[in-house]
């Protein structure tokens, strides 16, 4: 089923942090009872980001990651959401 919800947001050397916000994010996703996609936009993380993200996807196949250079534009992340679903972007990292 296609989402409903894409919820995009960039990362950038959250390793520490990131598994506890989405730990939270998944469970707010969940309880709307509406399918859903999470893009993480790592932004050329130097720490073990990347490999986070990854068990995510493994874990769940409503994860994506999307690697980006160092500073490009937010705005070059708006097309990674599905077409027709409405778009939740996160403008901070998941500090």
């Amino acid at each position: 089923m296609s989402p409903v919800l894409s919820v995009v947001g960039p990362v950038y050397d959250e390793s520490e942090g990131i598994p506890a916000f989405h730990a939270r994010l998944l469970k707010a996703l969940r309880g709307l009872g509406v399918p859903y996609e999470v893009v993480y936009v790592n932004d050329g993380s130097r720490d073990r980001t990347l490999d986070v993200l990854r068990r995510f996807a493994a874990e769940d196949p409503a994860v994506k990651i999307v690697r980006v250079a160092v500073g490009q534009p937010s705005d070059a992340i708006l097309p990674l959401a599905r077409e027709g679903a409405d778009v939740a972007i996160l403008a901070r990292d998941a500090e």
